[in-house]
């Protein structure tokens, strides 16, 4: 997968040295990452559905939300991650 995702973005002519990875289905560990990170790439994407921290997060390892972990509506289970996300913005 990663060497495919190199090749295929030489082949366009996409520079990978700095890019974007985002693990196949989110399968990663840190074997993977390191492997990632050896092919050019500077940050690693998962789909674990939390919040990332700048401070204490590994740039390899950047979980991020997808739009159906938001919630619908008020008060339901991922009411909590709006409020961290008003903490950031000040």
């Amino acid at each position: 997968e990663i060497t495919g995702s190199v090749d295929a973005l030489t082949e366009i002519g996409a520079p990978v040295s700095g890019g974007f990875y985002s693990y196949p289905f989110g399968s990663y560990d840190d074997n993977v990452c390191k492997l990632v990170s050896d092919a050019g790439f500077q940050i690693g994407f998962t789909v674990e559905p939390t919040l990332f921290s700048l401070i204490s997060g590994d740039r390899m390892g950047i979980s991020r939300l997808d739009t159906n972990d938001l919630p619908i509506k008020s008060g339901s289970q991922t009411d909590h991650w709006l409020s961290a996300t008003e903490l950031l913005e000040g």
